[in-house]
């Protein structure tokens, strides 16, 4: 699932995860129907892609700079460095997230904060 998401979600570009695809019965591959890249995705991935490179040493290159890119993404479009938290969706394809309500009934903030925890974790006993 991690690599299908990698071949078919994955915006090169920038880094994060589109939030839909759909597999149209006339065309090849996989259509990206909504650009949004939504913050527990994204929040999720980075603990996905730290996983995947310990798991898979031999990939762990891919994952790696994957998780490296996703950080980075994380950190320019998802991040409010001025007011705190995460913004629902990334600014560079939903920037009226910038003044929209951050928390809504959806939005909670386990995801962001199990997952930096757990990458703060894996990278912690990397050091040991």
């Amino acid at each position: 699932m991690v690599d299908h998401a990698l071949n078919n979600g994955w915006d090169n570009t920038l880094g994060g995860f589109y939030d839909e695809g759909y597999y149209f019965k006339d065309k090849p591959g996989c259509t990206i129907i909504n650009k949004s890249k939504n913050w527990w995705a994204q929040a999720e991935a980075l603990n996905t892609l730290l996983i995947f490179s310990d798991l898979y040493p031999n990939d762990s290159n891919q994952y790696l700079q994957k998780f490296f890119k996703e950080w980075q993404y994380a950190q320019t479009y998802l991040v409010d460095h001025e007011h705190g938290d995460w913004y629902a969706e990334g600014l560079d394809n939903e920037p009226q997230q910038k003044t929209a309500l951050k928390a809504h009934i959806w939005k909670a903030t386990y995801h962001v904060f199990r997952a930096l925890m757990n990458c703060i974790n894996r990278i912690e006993n990397v050091k040991k």
